[in-house]
C-alpha cells in the first residue's frame, strides 16, 4: 500500500486503536486470553538452513522457535522479552531441504516476572 492512500492508513489506524483498547480492558479485569497469545509460523528450509546432507540444523529450527516464542511473549507484556532458559528439546526426525516446516507458539502460564511458553513443531510439509 503506497502512502499517498491517506484514507486507507486512517481507517487502518483507527482499527488499529480500536483493538488495543478492547485488549486493555480485558487485562484490567484481570483476564487476558491465551488464545490471544498463539503465533503459527511456516518456515521453508532453504540449503543455507541445511548440511552438506541436506538435513537442517537443529540451531536453525531452535532459532526460529525463538522467534515465534518471542512473539506470542510480546503480545502478552507488550514489550521485547527475551529467553532465559530452555528445560528440554527433542526432534521428531529429520526435516530436508525443501521441507516446509510449521511452528506454533502459545503462553501456557504467566508469572510475575516470567512466562512459561508451549512450542512445537507440528510437522513438516514436503
Amino acid at each position: 500500500m503506497r502512502l499517498i492512500h491517506t484514507d486507507n492508513i486512517k481507517d487502518l489506524l483507527t482499527r488499529s486503536t480500536l483493538q488495543d483498547d478492547h485488549s486493555q480492558e480485558e487485562e484490567k479485569n484481570g483476564e487476558f486470553l491465551a488464545q490471544k497469545t498463539r503465533v503459527e509460523s511456516v518456515e521453508l528450509v532453504l540449503p543455507p538452513h541445511a548440511n552438506h546432507q541436506g538435513n537442517t540444523f537443529g540451531g536453525q529450527i531452535m532459532a526460529w522457535m525463538e522467534n515465534i516464542a518471542t512473539i506470542a511473549a510480546s503480545r502478552l507484556c507488550h514489550a521485547h522479552p527475551t529467553l532465559k532458559v530452555i528445560e528440554m528439546f527433542h526432534f521428531r526426525g529429520p526435516s530436508q531441504v525443501g521441507d516446509r516446516l510449521i511452528l506454533k507458539a502459545i503462553v501456557n502460564n504467566a508469572f510475575k516476572d516470567r512466562s512459561v511458553f508451549g512450542r512445537r513443531q507440528v510437522g513438516s510439509c514436503v
